[in-house]
């Protein structure tokens, strides 16, 4: 999955803007996805209390199927449906963290999602090298409709590969078509409550992700286009600058990993969050390794 969504992300934001969006536009297909993204939270942590083997494969199709539109578009107007209906179906994401976090013990956490992202990322390292390879090659648009079919190809894989997972909770209750719009007042309520029951600290944690979020989310469908037009970079230097990103990530993973579980998580958040301040001016004057810089 991660191999095949980043060959268009390389391009996404140039590719919504040939076909007829304007900046503006771009935004607004972004604030779409997360706000069906953040729709589909509450229910998505409730169902994932269900049972989460079923809600991770059955969305994981529809993901799939979602990214037709992007295929097909001629206009930015399917790309905001797409958007839209891929980040609705992202319903299972509490569940893949769930999940996930069952299957490993609680104090290797952090080396075990080290070597989950390490996987991740050297599967990732050659991507923006193969999107720059069917840009140039077959140029932009035809490029990128060729990566979203391999999108669409490689989630549907994915999706029959979880078909196979395990489920890690006991006494799993099968969840009804039905239930998906009934849970949401019920998920909405527990979630609410939940807060009187979490540690204090997981409220500054939560406060202190939502403004990095926030800040992040308001250039971040730009990067690209500055990149581009501001800085002048081209297309395959682009593609460079991710390439080493991916690189740096791989570096970085196990090491921080050690770090996370011997030391514990709060140091390290304020290191990462307090570097992103030179990374952003790196990124605004510095090109291509600026740009690497403020990813990772």
């Amino acid at each position: 999955m991660d191999f095949a969504v980043e060959l268009p992300a390389t391009y996404y934001s140039e590719f919504v803007k040939q076909l007829g969006a304007t900046e503006s536009i771009i935004g607004l297909i972004g604030l779409s996805s997360l706000l069906a993204l953040a729709f589909v939270q509450f229910p998505g942590g409730y169902l994932a209390d269900r049972g989460r083997r079923w809600l991770v494969s059955t969305m994981t199709f529809g993901v799939a199927i979602s990214y037709i539109f992007y295929i097909i578009a001629p206009s930015w107007h399917l790309i905001l449906v797409g958007s839209v209906v891929t980040n609705l179906c992202l319903i299972y994401q509490p569940a893949l963290l769930a999940l996930m976090s069952d299957s490993l013990p609680p104090e290797r956490r952090g080396m075990g999602f080290s070597i989950i992202n390490l996987i991740m990322s050297v599967v990732t390292t050659p991507t923006p090298a193969v999107a720059v390879l069917l840009v140039v090659q077959y140029g932009f648009m035809p490029g990128m409709r060729i990566a979203y079919i391999a999108v669409t190809f490689g989630f549907v894989v994915a999706a029959l590969f979880r078909l196979m997972l395990k489920e890690s909770i006991e006494n799993a209750q099968k969840i009804k078509p039905s239930e998906f719009l009934s849970s949401y007042p019920r998920a909405l309520k527990e979630g609410i409550a939940v807060w009187k029951v979490v540690p204090r600290s997981m409220f500054f944690l939560f406060l202190s992700s939502l403004i990095f979020r926030f800040s992040l989310a308001l250039a971040q469908l730009y990067f690209m286009l500055y990149a581009l037009n501001v800085l002048q970079i081209g297309y395959e230097a682009w593609g460079f600058s991710l390439t080493v990103l991916f690189l740096t990530m791989i570096i970085a993973s196990l090491p921080c990993g050690k770090l996370l579980d011997k030391i514990g998580r709060k140091i390290p958040l304020l290191i990462s969050t307090i570097l992103i301040i030179p990374a952003v001016l790196f990124f605004l004057y510095g090109g291509v390794t600026g740009y690497s810089l403020l990813c990772h």
